[in-house]
């Protein structure tokens, strides 16, 4: 198995678990790392639609990420990190 279709297949699992996520922070971030790995999945096999895409899907998902933090910073509700790595947002972030 070569780098690309490591690549292509951690790009597929994180769209996986952006499904999965109940919480709209790691939705996020598993998005944008799902549409970075898609991005250069798509550019080594010149793939130009999966290219176009996630590179426009992208921008998006960065735009929602950072709304969701100036949400969290206004109200004053900040996400918990424990120490496992999973991140509590208050229900009435999500």
């Amino acid at each position: 198995m070569t780098w690309i279709d490591c690549t292509g297949l951690g790009a597929g699992l994180f769209v996986i678990l952006a499904f999965y996520m109940r919480v709209q922070l790691s939705l996020r971030v598993c998005a944008i790392v799902s549409n970075i790995l898609f991005i250069i999945y798509g550019a080594a096999l010149s793939l130009w639609p999966i290219l176009i895409l996630h590179a426009a899907l992208l921008p998006l998902n960065a735009y929602r990420l950072a709304q969701l933090m100036r949400k969290c910073e206004r109200s004053e509700l900040r996400p918990k990190v424990w120490a496992n790595g999973l991140i509590s947002v208050p229900k009435n972030m999500q």
